[in-house]
């Protein structure tokens, strides 16, 4: 038993023994699995990297950070500062290291989760290397690309390019095929065919997925948008002939309307991005300009309406995104309701210093012109309509047949438009400098640009300054400055029609009657009219002597410092100012017989102050295959305004002009104003990404306005987003034919606080009353603005669902949009009763909506080094519709056109719930009272008879009055947009663009003024032909009879025209000088180009240009063309030169 019991208990100890060796063995062997297994699953994760010009260490970092493994290298042997260029998706470390250490000339062996790094060694596997090649790698303007990837084809022999874009590299085989690659640049396989000197010019990737995209307060690439946003491609319009950049957006991008306020040089334009919001508040975009807000004010345009961006050259403008959707615009908070445009101008890149001189001179003239009597057909014409009225027994005389023969012969007469247009100058000389290092890069730009206008008196002239400097204090501390300074100067005021001129603005080149003389026999001015009791505004004389200067001082400026303070968190503080100065001068000589006083002297001083302090946190990590990002930010402004203003009369001489209002022995008036606002708000946005598939994005803006009271001064704007980049998936990933398909979807709510700075507030305002010698002598205030203190933000709520797809390796690439989105709480008059002691009231009342669709597409047609042929088109399609108006029906408001109904001044304008923004309120045309029998039926309007107007009298009481309007027209279009195509053909260019609108109408002023049967004034050749009379059997009878008593006048339909157009906006073709002579030359860089703007119209409409839109900011008079400035046609030759 006790041998039995020894044995037993020595075979339970070996058991158990055995057990634990087994456990022990298990669980080692599960470790080694486990192990194996996680360095399997280390080696085969995802990565994402978008590295350009960064140091090899921190892009090992970031490998390390996504897959865990850890690299080991002698620094002594490995300069891990160099800078490299790299750009992977979804690949895995293996494949990323094979091509990061053939940049870097290494080699790299992979142990478990760790990573060697060697300098390389010669093997057999590597060729003998026999030739020494050089060369330069550069874009296709001439700029050098620093960092380019070049390789020799079938081989890890490889290096990069300097700074300055040169290159050197040993081949074994003087035929060998070199492989160029650049990040956002398409790849190009060179053959060396026995050359040892190249000069390599690479083009920008058609894709377009790895651009970097400007978005607020950050960047991104465009493949991981998720929000509506537009680039405007600066090569296609920064050397068009303009002063401002605003004036070449015009169906460059989906959605987004430009319309011109006038032709003048300078003027502005108005833009509106997916419709109109608002109806008495700002519709205009927010710009933003190297992240300084811009914004469009009265102070900023004063009399000229010059546009808010004619200070900054074109030509200093790197960039330019549109922010359309709520998902991009969000972020602005309460300035993002009209859509945002962000440019980002110009700055320094690393490298040798780049010299560009860009220079052109041109031509200008009308791009169309109205078709007027000659002074012997209006001779007649004034004869005829004396015959009718029976007026020569009131004192008005015929001309005689002796006159007239007179003017027919020239020898009489005066042709008004040769007296006030000319063929004006254009020229623009430009002169920038950039350069410098890995630690410091820096840009200067000198400008000069000068249009002289078409009308006589009228021009404007820039000069610019601009300087950018960026730089790293050390690897983790940057700073950058961008200063710009602009003095602008503006020569007379015809861009609106005006109380001075004879019929108002442009149309004093047509309108004065052809058979008066400029000047009487003593060469004075000619200010009798024989038609008239009033006196003759001699249009001449406006023009050439009467002085309207403007001068408009810009700086614009801003610094910034950045901290990393870890791989993936920065911090930056931005510091931003803009001022502007604005002085208006104004002097008419004492000569002149245009009003009742001797010399008139105005000045008009305006300062802007914009101050700008924005905080931003800035986050960016990678996990495996996640990735988040976003931003933080807290965002003070502070906006100051004051003014002043004087207006003096009655000067003894001329000596002072407008320079000493004191001369004058009346001061008309004297004012100043003063106002300030502020703007705290506190921001984010956050992005997150998965497997560069699904994306989701979170933005939200908390705004508070010192506009507002109580409650209402602050608000809070979200905004979300989903994406889902479908060609990413495993079943569309390898599709040779998609080569892009992104889902997009967003909601948010955006925010207006487009009111005065005080217009919360009651007013009081200061009078005079009582008077000793004709002097008022006592001061009173009294209260002349009731108060509105619940008014809260116009507040806009949008859904967008977008489209982004591309073919055969995005050769093709389409972008589609729907938006919907709903303004409410609309800023709105409502009329008081005069009990009260008021007008009106402002309050928060009504909405209005805009929805529609969007198409952008980009094709490639053609890409070969010989020839190449690209196209670009953009449509949209935008409904707009007001759904309420604070519970009215409709309201009549519109800009006053002086005697539209007889000698009446009635609103010719319309706003009504259930109808688009832009109705026309005008009387419908019966034809013309052809018999007595008519004339008897006609409802009475005005002195009537047979061949004068007749309307139709909607409410049948036998009158015609306003109440008998009707909506005639609207003008809103049913879609427009635009069509670009480049071509290369060798060492030439040429590029077309045109621009269209369909479906909108215009209510032609203009034509009402030169259709005018008082023979007061001169009128067109189709009217003298085809007015009604019996002496003329091949008449149309389709206009009144001439009379100079006066007869009707009055604005209806028949002034109402289709303004639909097609239009050849440009036309470029230019010539680049071979890269042998250019180099002979010691240049980069040499092209020589022809330009032609504004081309060729194709329209219906008669009058000069059917896309204006004189009354910019008032959304009631949309659509009118009352007597703009011309649009001019434009040639230049010019000259781009690089060193």
């Amino acid at each position: 038993m006790k041998k039995n019991d020894e044995d037993d208990f020595l075979k339970k100890k070996r058991v158990k023994k055995l057990r634990r060796k087994m456990k022990y063995s298990l669980v080692i062997a599960t470790l080694v699995l486990f192990q194996l297994s996680a360095n399997t699953a280390m080696s085969q994760k995802k990565i994402v990297l978008h590295y350009n010009d960064t140091p090899l260490k921190q892009i090992l970092s970031e490998i390390r950070s996504q897959t865990g493994y850890r690299f080991f290298y002698n620094v002594k042997e490995v300069d891990d500062n160099q800078r490299i260029s790299i750009n992977a998706e979804g690949e895995n470390i293996r494949e990323v290291l094979k091509r990061l250490t053939i940049m870097v000339n290494l080699d790299f062996k992979m142990n478990e989760n760790q990573v060697v790094l060697t300098p390389k060694k010669q093997t057999s596997n590597t060729p003998i290397l026999q030739k020494e090649i050089t060369g330069l790698v550069v874009d296709t303007n001439g700029a050098p690309l620093p960092g380019a990837n070049v390789v020799e084809k079938g081989t890890t022999n490889g290096t990069q390019t300097d700074f300055d874009g040169n290159f050197s590299i040993s081949v074994a085989d003087e035929n060998a095929v070199l492989e160029v690659s650049y990040i956002g640049f398409a790849s190009k396989e060179i053959p060396l065919n026995n050359q040892s000197n190249l000069t390599i010019t690479l083009e920008e990737s058609a894709a377009g997925l790895d651009e970097v995209v400007v978005i607020g307060y950050g960047t991104s690439l465009k493949s991981d948008l998720t929000g509506a946003v537009s680039s405007v491609n600066m090569d296609d319009i920064e050397k068009l002939p303009t002063a401002s950049i605003t004036q070449n957006l015009s169906g460059r991008s989906a959605g987004v309307n430009v319309s011109s306020n006038s032709g003048a040089p300078g003027a502005g334009v108005t833009i509106r991005i997916r419709g109109t919001n608002s109806l008495q508040g700002n519709n205009d975009p927010l710009f933003v300009v190297d992240g300084v807000p811009i914004e469009s004010s009265p102070e900023q345009n004063g009399n000229f309406s010059s546009d808010a961006l004619s200070g900054i050259n074109p030509e200093d403008i790197e960039s330019m995104e549109i922010l359309k959707d709520a998902s991009a615009v969000a972020i602005y908070g309460s300035r993002g309701a009209n859509g945002v445009v962000l440019i980002t101008t110009k700055s320094g890149k690393a490298g040798k210093a780049r010299i560009t001189i860009n220079n052109y001179y041109g031509m200008q003239r009308e791009m169309r012109r109205y078709d007027v009597l000659s002074a012997g057909d209006f001779a007649r014409f004034r004869n005829i309509a004396i015959t009718n009225a029976n007026d020569s027994e009131d004192g008005f005389e015929l001309y005689t047949l002796e006159e007239i023969d007179a003017f027919d012969a020239g020898t009489a007469g005066t042709t008004w438009r040769d007296q006030l247009l000319r063929e004006a100058e254009i020229r623009d000389t430009q002169l920038s400098v950039s350069g410098g290092n890995e630690n410091l890069t820096y840009f200067f730009s000198l400008g000069n640009f000068k249009q002289e206008g078409i009308i006589k008196g009228s021009g404007f002239e820039r000069y610019s300054a601009k300087i950018s400097l960026n730089g790293d204090l050390k690897d983790e501390l940057r700073f950058g400055t961008d200063l710009t300074f602009s003095q602008s100067d503006y020569e007379g005021d015809f861009g609106d029609s005006s109380s001075n001129s004879y019929a108002g603005g442009y149309i004093d080149a047509y309108s004065p009657p052809p058979t008066f003389p400029v000047r009487d026999e003593d060469g004075n001015y000619i200010v009798e009219n024989p038609f008239s009791a009033f006196p003759f505004p001699n249009p001449v004389e406006n023009a050439l002597e009467i002085t309207r200067d403007q001068r408009n001082l810009n700086f614009l400026g801003n610094v910034f410092v950045e901290y990393d303070i870890t791989e993936s968190l920065k911090i930056k503080q931005l510091f931003g100012v803009n001022y502007t100065s604005r002085n208006v001068r104004q002097y008419e000589p004492t000569f002149t017989q245009r009003s009742n006083f001797i010399g008139r002297a105005r000045q008009a001083h305006a300062l802007n102050t914009n101050l700008l302090s924005t905080t931003t946190l800035n986050f960016d990590k990678k996990l495996g295959q996640h990735k988040i990002n976003g931003v933080l930010g807290y965002e003070v402004q502070k906006r100051e305004n004051q003014g002043f203003n004087g207006d003096a009369r009655d000067f003894a001489n001329d000596d002072t002009g407008y320079y000493s209002l004191g001369s004058g022995s009346e001061l008309f008036s004297l004012g100043s104003n003063y106002s300030n606002q502020g703007l705290q708000s506190f921001l984010g946005r956050f992005n997150y990404i998965f497997d560069s598939r699904y994306f989701v994005t979170l933005t939200g803006r908390y705004d508070g306005s010192s506009k507002f009271q109580g409650d209402n001064q602050y608000s809070f704007f979200p905004s979300a987003a989903l994406a889902w980049r479908v060609s990413n998936e495993k079943f569309l990933k390898d599709s040779g034919f998609i080569s892009n398909l992104k889902l997009r979807a967003s909601y948010g709510q955006t925010g207006s606080q487009a009111i005065d700075p005080y217009r919360t507030l009651a007013l009081i305002q200061a009078s005079t009353f009582g008077t000793v010698n004709g002097v008022n002598t006592t001061l009173s205030y009294s209260p002349s603005r009731i108060p509105s203190s619940n008014l809260k933000w116009e507040t806009t709520e949008q859904y967008d669902g977008g489209l982004d797809i591309a073919f055969l390796s995005n050769k093709i690439s389409l972008t589609v949009d729907y938006f919907h989105k709903t303004t409410s709480d609309l800023l709105l008059d409502f009329p008081l009763p005069i009990t009260s002691g008021y007008t009106s009231v402002l309050a928060n009342a009504g909405s209005i909506r805009n929805k529609g669709f969007e198409f952008s597409l980009n094709t490639v047609n053609f890409d070969s080094e010989k020839f190449s042929w690209d196209t670009n088109f953009n449509i949209s399609f935008i409904d707009n519709e007001i759904l309420d108006l604070g519970g009215r029906p409709f309201v009549i408001r519109a800009p006053e056109i002086a005697r539209p109904f007889g000698t009446n001044s009635f609103n010719t304008g319309i706003t009504s719930v259930g109808r688009p923004l832009g109705d026309f309120y005008v009387l419908e045309s019966d034809g013309i009272i052809q018999n007595q029998e008519e004339l008897d039926a006609a409802a009475q309007y005005g002195t009537i008879g047979i061949g004068t107007k007749r309307f139709v009298d909607q409410d049948d009481n036998g009158v015609i009055d306003a109440d008998d309007r009707i909506v005639g027209g609207n003008a809103q279009p049913d879609f427009s947009g635009g069509l670009l195509n480049n071509l290369k053909i060798k060492d030439f260019d040429l590029s077309f663009f045109w621009e269209f609108s369909y479906g909108g109408e215009v209510l032609n002023v203009t034509r009402y003024y030169l259709e005018r049967p008082t023979a007061g004034t001169n009128v067109t050749q189709s009217y003298y032909n085809n007015f009604f009379r019996s002496d003329n059997p091949n008449a149309s009878g389709t206009y009144i009879i001439p009379n100079t008593g006066g007869g009707q006048l009055s604005i209806d339909d028949s002034y109402v025209e289709d303004g639909s157009y097609a239009r050849l906006k440009n036309l470029t073709l230019g010539y680049s000088f071979p890269k042998d002579l250019v180099q002979k030359l010691k240049l980069s860089r040499f092209r020589i180009y022809a330009n032609a703007n504004n081309l060729w119209t194709i329209t219906n409409y008669t009058g000069l240009d059917p896309n204006i839109n004189v009354f910019s900011g008032n959304e009631y008079g949309v659509g009118i063309d009352y007597s703009p400035y011309p649009t001019a046609t434009t040639f230049t030759l010019g000259i781009n030169l690089e060193f």
